[in-house]
């Protein structure tokens, strides 16, 4: 596997050959679509055989038109299931080395922002936590909440401009999760977006667990009362201790579709 050297634009860039011929650019037949790269620069990735029975595994797998892998293709199932386990372990080899190479770092300006709460002033640290009828230290992640999508929203629902945002790392050996702390403006459902900021491209980062509310489309969606001082605590799906930017939007107004109340 050769990873060649990241710059901006290439986007995500896979390809898989044999004696210099492109075959394809996923292994979709071994559960890996090489779609989703969370918080990874930008690359190009090469994957060809390293020697002569590593090629012979790749043409077994063939299809007729040379344009995808599958070890379906083998009629021995001892070999069949060989095959499986051997592309296996390629996958996890090719994002093992992507991540080495592509996968994006806080600086230590990022750090030192992040840590700033733990240096904040006791009466500022106060202040934060007006409102609250517990510790936020204390407060334990619930499951997700599975529920029926909403309609797709609208293009451009109205946001919600939230008061005195903060956004902390409370346990830096577990950077997936975040502290978000506001106060909201109205009364109202919110869903709340959170982006990071400090790659290339910003990306959305997807929660999987919340301590208030509930998980729809990407976002958490909590019950604010206007001016009550709000803490959540919410678990990502990627490891990122950078920046992020949160989005607010009334839900109602993302359940609008065209417009259309």
């Amino acid at each position: 596997t050769r990873v060649r050297p990241m710059r901006d634009g290439l986007r995500y860039k896979i390809g898989i050959i044999r004696n210099g011929m492109y075959i394809t650019d996923n292994l979709s037949y071994f559960n890996e679509p090489f779609k989703r790269f969370p918080l990874h620069r930008d690359f190009a990735v090469i994957i060809e055989p390293a020697d002569e029975t590593a090629s012979e595994w790749f043409k077994r797998l063939e299809n007729p038109r040379h344009d995808s892998l599958s070890a379906d293709r083998i009629t021995d199932p001892n070999r069949r299931e060989k095959g499986r386990r051997v592309f296996g372990k390629l996958v996890e080899e090719i994002r093992s080395r992507i991540r080495e190479r592509a996968k994006s770092q806080p600086s230590d300006s990022v750090e030192l922002d992040e840590l700033s709460d733990f240096f904040a002033l006791d009466e500022k640290r106060i202040k934060d936590d007006i409102g609250m009828d517990t510790d936020p230290k204390l407060r334990k992640l619930r499951g997700v909440k599975r529920i029926k999508p909403r309609p797709s929203p609208s293009p451009n629902p109205r946001k919600v401009k939230l008061i005195s945002e903060r956004v902390l790392i409370p346990d830096w050996t577990n950077p997936s999760k975040r502290r978000i702390i506001f106060t909201p403006p109205i009364t109202a459902e919110i869903a709340l977006h959170v982006n990071a900021t400090g790659l290339t491209y910003s990306e959305r980062l997807n929660p999987v667990s919340t301590s208030e509310g509930q998980i729809e489309n990407s976002a958490v969606v909590v019950s604010c009362i206007v001016d009550r001082r709000t803490s959540i605590d919410v678990i990502f799906d990627a490891t990122y201790a950078g920046p992020v930017e949160i989005s607010a939007s009334r839900v109602e107004d993302e359940q609008r579709v065209g417009g259309t109340p």
